[in-house]
């Protein structure tokens, strides 16, 4: 777990990188902003902390969402097209899969959290174990 560090609330989150992806978890108290060095920062929005920092691709992350409970994150990118799971407490990577040849524009969870949703942007079919195929591909998540 990264120390956490203090920022001036009128000052960037990522300090000159760019950001690909942000998102605001259900309960309103965190933000994960993924960058397009591959970076995801998970920030408490009431004291503005760092909580923490994770290295998740040379890619860059181009999407990101929280589970319904704010359990999870999930991300991808859209260079390397794989699809990533992130404790949210722990900072944590839990999985990761390469879903396409062309990238992961979008991710999103179901309203009960036990499916993740992403776009296949090379539109193949992929047979995996919890894919369901077509141009709009859906994973179980499993905790």
């Amino acid at each position: 777990m990264s120390p956490q560090r203090k920022v001036d609330p009128e000052r960037n989150f990522r300090n000159g990188r760019y950001l690909g992806a942000v998102a605001v978890s259900p309960d309103g108290k965190l933000i994960a902003a993924g960058s397009d060095d591959g970076e995801l920062q998970v920030w408490n929005v009431a004291t503005h902390e760092l909580l923490h920092t994770s290295s998740l691709s040379w890619a860059g992350v181009t999407a990101v969402a929280f589970s319904p409970d704010s359990s999870l994150i999930a991300t991808g990118s859209y260079h390397d097209g794989t699809l990533r799971l992130m404790d949210t407490a722990t900072g944590k990577l839990l999985s990761g899969i390469q879903v396409s040849m062309f990238g992961v524009g979008a991710v999103a969870f179901s309203p009960d959290g036990k499916y993740l949703v992403t776009p296949s942007n090379d539109g193949t079919l992929n047979n995996g174990k919890y894919s369901r195929g077509g141009a709009v591909r859906v994973f179980r998540v499993e905790k």
